[in-house]
C-alpha cells in the first residue's frame, strides 16, 4: 500500500507525480465573494469535520479569512487550525474529569475518574510551501508520531482540493464531498507537542514595567484600546491610505485586534529596537461546558491565530521600504507555550452586546486585552526573523513565537509588488488620470485589477 496520503483523498486520480505548476499555480477560481468576517466567533472559524473512512483527516468548514479582498488565504488560518485538528488525535486529551491541583502531585490517591494525560498544546512548529485558497476547504491529515507517559508528538499535512467547493450557498459550510476531490500538493505542514499539566512549582519570567517602557504609546492617547486602530489587514503605507479614504468597516473575524500607535516610540530607531504592540480580545466565548482541557487548547489556537497578524510587515516598516516590496511571504512559524493555566485562556464578550463596528465602539467593554510585544532581531538576504512575547490578560508570558518569511525589497528594475495597487488607488481619486472623484471602489476590485 502507498504511503502516499493524497492516495487516500483524490478518488480520480493519483497526483504523486503531478507538476507543482499544473496542480497548484493555476489553480480554477470560483465566483466566490463571501469571507468569515468580523460577526464570525472563533468556535465557528475553526470548525472541522471528521472526514468518514479516512483515518485522522479533518476538513475545515468555513472558509478561511483573506486579506484586503485577496484570494490567498491569511496564513494564520491554517497555522491555528493545524493546532486544532491534532488536538483531535491526542488520546485522552480532550477529557478532563476533575481539575488536577497542586496537591494532587505531592502525595494522595489520584480521584476516581480522573485522567492523567489530559494533553494541552505545549509547541507548534509550521511550515507553509503553497498559498491556500479561500473558495476551497483544508484537509487535515494527523499523523501519530509519538505518545509517552507525559507528551505527545503530532504531524499534520495539510491539502485543498484542485476545485472550488460545490456549496449551497455563500453562507454555507464546505460540503464533506469535497474531502474526496482529487487534491493539491502539501500547502502546509506542521508538527506539535502537547503535554499533561505540571504542578509549578518554581517559575520565572523577565519582569517588565510596560506604561514606563513604552510610555510614548501608553500615555499618548492609547491608553483605551478600545480607541486605538483596527490591524489594518494589509499594514502597508498604500493600505493605510485605501482605509482613510474608504473605510470599510471591519473584517477579521474570531478576535477583536487593535495597532497601537508606535511611531512616536520608533522614530530615530534601527531596525533591532523597532518594537509594534498589539492587543486582543476574543470575539464570542468558548463554551463553559467544555472540558478544561478543550478549552485551554482552543485558546492555544486563538493566540496562534493571532501570532500572525502582519507579522512580516514590521519588518519592511522596520527597514524603512513599507511600500517598496519585491516578495513577502511566510515560510516557517514557530510558536510554544509557557504556560497550561489559566492565564492562556481569553475573557468571553460579554452577553448580548453587539460586535463593535469601524463607526460603532464599545466603550462600556471593560475586558483585559492580551497583548502581543513584536520586533525583529536579523533580516538579510531577502529574508526576516518577527519575533514576539505574548502575555495574558494577568500579565503573565503566556507564549513566543518566531517567524521566518521572505522579505524581500524592490531594487533596480524590479517592480513592487503593490505598484500597481497603488497607481489605481491614484488614479481613482484623480480626474485627470480617468477616474472618478469620489467613487468608493472596494480594496478586492483594486487588487482584482491589479492582477496580483
Amino acid at each position: 500500500m502507498s504511503d502516499d496520503p493524497r492516495d487516500g483523498l483524490a478518488s480520480s486520480r493519483s497526483l504523486k507525480n503531478t507538476p507543482i505548476h499544473k496542480a497548484d499555480r493555476q489553480p480554477k477560481m470560483a465566483k466566490f465573494d463571501r469571507i468569515p468576517n468580523a460577526e464570525t466567533p472563533l468556535t465557528q472559524l475553526f470548525a472541522l469535520q471528521k472526514v468518514p473512512g479516512k483515518e485522522g483527516t479533518y476538513m475545515s468548514l468555513t472558509p478561511a479569512w483573506a486579506s484586503g479582498g485577496a484570494w490567498s488565504a491569511f496564513g494564520g488560518h491554517v497555522y491555528a487550525q493545524s493546532i486544532w485538528a491534532a488536538t483531535q488525535e491526542v488520546p485522552d486529551g480532550q477529557v478532563i474529569h476533575v481539575h488536577l491541583p497542586l496537591s494532587l502531585f505531592k502525595s494522595g490517591p489520584r480521584p476516581v475518574g480522573s485522567r492523567w494525560q489530559a494533553n494541552k498544546t505545549q509547541s507548534c512548529h509550521g511550515y507553509f510551501t503553497l498559498p491556500g485558497l479561500i473558495d476551497r476547504p483544508y484537509i487535515y491529515i494527523v499523523q501519530h508520531l509519538n505518545d509517552t507517559r507525559g507528551t505527545s508528538q503530532r504531524a499534520i499535512s495539510v491539502y485543498q482540493p484542485l476545485t472550488p467547493s460545490d456549496r449551497a450557498s455563500d453562507s454555507s459550510p464546505f460540503d464533506i464531498s469535497d474531502a474526496n476531490k482529487p487534491m493539491s500538493n502539501i500547502r502546509f505542514h506542521m508538527i506539535s507537542s502537547f503535554k499533561k499539566p505540571m504542578a509549578q512549582i518554581v517559575k520565572h519570567q523577565i519582569p517588565r514595567d510596560f506604561k514606563k517602557e513604552y510610555e510614548l504609546v501608553m500615555g499618548n492617547g492609547c491608553q483605551r484600546m478600545e480607541e486605538a486602530m483596527d490591524c489594518p489587514d494589509v499594514d502597508t503605507p498604500w493600505y493605510h491610505k485605501v482605509i482613510k479614504r474608504h473605510p470599510e468597516g471591519r473584517t477579521f473575524p474570531g478576535l477583536d485586534i487593535r495597532k497601537a500607535d508606535c511611531r512616536e516610540f520608533n522614530e530615530g530607531k534601527t531596525p533591532e529596537q523597532w518594537r509594534q504592540l498589539n492587543y486582543y480580545r476574543l470575539k464570542g466565548d468558548i463554551p463553559e461546558s467544555w472540558e478544561e482541557s478543550k478549552r485551554m487548547n482552543l485558546a492555544a489556537v486563538a493566540h496562534a491565530f493571532a501570532s500572525d497578524r502582519n507579522s512580516l510587515f514590521l519588518i519592511s516598516h522596520a527597514l524603512g521600504f513599507g511600500d517598496k516590496l519585491a516578495k513577502i511571504a511566510s515560510l516557517g512559524h514557530s510558536i510554544i507555550f509557557h504556560t497550561d493555566g489559566p492565564s492562556l485562556l481569553l475573557s468571553p464578550s460579554p452577553p448580548g452586546r453587539p460586535t463593535p463596528t469601524q463607526h460603532s465602539l464599545d466603550l462600556e467593554d471593560k475586558r483585559p486585552w492580551i497583548m502581543q510585544e513584536a520586533w525583529t532581531s536579523r533580516s538579510g538576504e531577502g529574508r526576516g526573523i518577527h519575533e514576539t512575547r505574548i502575555y495574558g490578560e494577568d500579565g503573565t508570558h503566556i507564549a513566543t513565537t518566531m517567524q521566518d518569511g521572505f522579505v524581500r525589497k524592490a531594487e533596480g528594475e524590479t517592480q513592487p509588488m503593490f505598484e500597481n495597487v497603488m497607481e489605481i488607488l491614484d488614479a481613482d481619486e484623480d480626474p485627470k488620470k480617468g477616474g472618478k472623484m469620489g467613487r468608493k471602489k472596494s480594496v478586492g476590485e483594486r487588487w482584482e485589477n491589479a492582477k496580483l
